[in-house]
């Protein structure tokens, strides 16, 4: 699904627009010229899918360079080795969460707990991925002709890391799961999740001018997207969680 002119919807399930595996998060391609970024690559079980969806846009999947993970939960990065190894992608990851993904933690990234819940098959594993290169908040790094910048925040899990790049579309902002459409959050019963953590590490989202707001589930906008990283820094700040 064409967003605008070089960001696509990839990957999508059941929580999103169903373009992919039922239990993928949304996975964005961005055109950055001589580079295709992949944010997030989805649980792993279907990864073919992605890739059919990348090709159908007319989109070369042999500049597919890097791939950014904003966590560590299983329906983001679970697909992760397989493009690392079949395209020989550049993967980042959050550094407070890489040596989890690089080893398939279960326990640290909380897909025992989810798995038990019933989210996820009795018999999905999760398979490990190398990370290149860990960040931090506010780092800077380039993919083709974009500069990314990166926020980082902890609170739905041990330490996500949002994505911020400026191309002729407007500013683009991947926020993963820990900010929502409409200013909501996703805040869960498993490890790393840290309501107290939430609000402080919102407050990073604050002026960053984002025209496009780019959730890991559900619907993401093209105009305003700013506008939602306030709602939710204005809820925290009113003492509530918001929902």
């Amino acid at each position: 699904m064409r967003i605008s002119k070089n960001l696509y919807l990839v990957g999508s399930g059941i929580s999103g627009t169903f373009v992919s595996d039922e239990l993928d998060c949304n996975c964005y391609a961005v055109d950055c010229g001589s580079e295709l970024v992949l944010v997030d690559s989805g649980l792993g079980s279907h990864p073919e899918m992605i890739e059919s969806n990348i090709t159908n846009e007319g989109l070369d999947i042999k500049k597919l360079k890097k791939l950014l993970l904003t966590h560590g939960h299983a329906d983001h990065m679970g697909g992760a080795s397989y493009f690392a190894e079949k395209y020989g992608l550049e993967v980042f990851a959050p550094e407070r969460e890489a040596g989890y993904i690089r080893t398939a933690d279960e326990k640290m990234l909380g897909l025992d707990v989810a798995r038990n819940a019933g989210y996820y098959p009795a018999d999905y594993k999760l398979k490990g991925c190398r990370v290149d290169r860990g960040l931090g908040h506010g780092e800077r790094f380039p993919a083709g002709g974009a500069l990314w910048d990166t926020v980082g925040v902890a609170g739905h899990s041990i330490g996500g890391i949002c994505y911020r790049c400026s191309l002729e579309d407007g500013v683009l902002l991947f926020t993963g799961d820990h900010l929502l459409f409409g200013g909501r959050i996703s805040l869960q019963n498993i490890p790393g999740a840290d309501v107290h953590e939430y609000a402080r590490t919102t407050k990073l989202l604050a002026g960053l001018g984002a025209d496009m707001l780019l959730p890991g589930h559900g619907l993401f906008c093209v105009k305003g997207g700013q506008s939602h990283a306030d709602q939710c820094i204005k809820s925290f700040e009113g003492l509530f969680v918001p929902g």
